[in-house]
């Protein structure tokens, strides 16, 4: 199955992603999403927030962490970063189209799961004085790179079903359905 990139981009087979005219150029999945109001309210958290559907292909080890402060502020932002695992490169993005006084950050880590728990951490988190806003940059992988993302994922789901298997419940029930208990009579005096 082949998708198509962006034409911003050209992959080599064996190095980094080779960007038109060197440098990275922001595209409509990099926008955040607005605010759910409609929501019900049994539904809704304390806080409000986007609602927006992730597929494993959405998904990448390269972020892009936008509104930073234009305050040389580099080294925090990597210790920040670093807290969700192990960075493998943190770059400032030239040339993108950020508000005045903010620039982007290119963070790339070496597992996707460091990456998926920065993004849910990191999004909207107060970064001397702005809020940042995180976003997947799938479009930055090399082809390797999704292979290997497809692998982990692959491998993620089959120790899901192997403890599933394990412990005698069918995938996608609860411990309570898969035990029996719901409907059962649980609660109600004999």
């Amino acid at each position: 199955m082949h998708h198509e990139r962006s034409e911003t981009y050209c992959m080599e087979e064996s190095s980094e992603p080779v960007r038109a005219a060197g440098k990275i150029v922001k595209l409509p999945h990099h926008d955040q999403e607005p605010l759910c109001e409609t929501r019900a309210k049994y539904r809704q958290g304390k806080k409000l927030t986007a609602v927006k559907v992730y597929t494993v292909a959405d998904e990448s080890r390269h972020l892009l962490l936008q509104n930073v402060t234009s305050v040389d502020v580099r080294d925090e932002l990597e210790a920040l970063c670093r807290r969700f695992g192990p960075l493998q490169r943190l770059n400032a993005v030239d040339d993108y189209e950020t508000e005045r006084f903010t620039q982007v950050y290119h963070a790339q880590y070496r597992r996707m799961a460091a990456a998926r728990l920065a993004k849910s951490q990191l999004d909207d988190r107060n970064f001397f004085g702005t809020h940042l806003k995180v976003c997947y940059a799938p479009e930055l992988e090399t082809p390797a790179e999704t292979a290997d993302k497809l692998r982990w994922r692959r491998s993620y789901y089959r120790a899901g079903l192997a403890r599933c298997q394990g412990s005698g419940r069918q995938p996608g029930r609860t411990a309570a359905a898969g035990a029996g208990l719901l409907g059962a009579g649980v609660g109600r005096s004999r």
